[in-house]
């Protein structure tokens, strides 16, 4: 598996809609601070813009939506599944090497637009209150916490990849599909009115992160986040052993 993890690292970096990916990021990053500087009485500082973007997730989710599909989908339109097979690897090994890489390309992802957005806030405004170890604790937390329940997320996209077999689908399922269940579903969805489930998902248990440092309440967010990691390997790894290469 240490070869496939390499392998998949170098494809990876070779992979030109990853870095078009990362660039679109920046650029919406980069299009958020131009929108805002435009208005006189939008001085956030840079703790605010910080936990603002913590709360902020749809737009990380999308990108690793779609990261899904370039990277992991793309295996089965190009026949590279079948490739690893022939050559002797497990197909419990491809799905966790893939996974592994996957997972470190979406750290990224997620971290482009919180880092520049909030630097630019905090040369603009100022931190908002005394730059000292317990902010760069709470920094730490907070972002270590955020990229991992982020992540369990992401699994979720990837596991559809092995489902639909294909970019497209994969990306497009994955944007969709998370986008209505945020709207029907969320802390202000239509049937979360009267259900409340969504709220111990990762998706929106990675929304509440600044508060779940501040009350040390990590429990239910590392037992949510880990289930839905162990899930999501299960079921990719069930999908991918039934499915008929080409």
């Amino acid at each position: 598996m240490y070869n496939l993890v390499k392998m998949e690292l170098y494809n990876l970096k070779k992979l030109k809609s990853y870095k078009i990916v990362l660039i679109i990021s920046l650029i919406i990053s980069m299009f958020s601070i131009i929108t805002y500087s435009f208005d006189p009485s939008f001085k956030p500082t840079g703790l605010v813009t910080y936990n603002n973007r913590l709360w902020d997730t749809p737009l990380m989710m999308i990108y690793a939506g779609i990261f899904s599909g370039l990277f992991v989908g793309a295996d089965f339109n190009y026949r590279t599944n079948s490739l690893q097979v022939a050559r002797g690897h497990s197909r419990k090994s491809i799905v966790l090497s893939k996974l592994i890489v996957y997972l470190i390309g979406c750290i990224p992802l997620f971290l482009l637009d919180i880092t520049i957005v909030t630097i630019f806030y905090t040369v603009r405004n100022g931190w908002g209150v005394t730059f000292d170890i317990t902010q760069v604790i709470y920094i730490i937390k907070t972002l270590l916490l955020s990229i991992f329940l982020n992540l369990s997320s992401a699994t979720v996209f990837f596991m559809l990849a092995y489902l639909l077999k294909d970019i497209a689908k994969t990306s497009i399922v994955s944007i969709v599909g998370y986008m209505l269940s945020s709207v029907l579903l969320g802390s202000f969805g239509v049937i979360n009115k009267n259900l409340d489930i969504y709220k111990y998902t990762t998706f929106e248990i990675s929304r509440n992160v600044s508060d779940i440092v501040k009350n040390s309440s990590y429990t239910l967010s590392i037992v949510m986040g880990i289930f839905t990691i162990a899930m999501m390997i299960f079921l990719s790894v069930r999908l991918f052993n039934k499915a008929e290469l080409k």
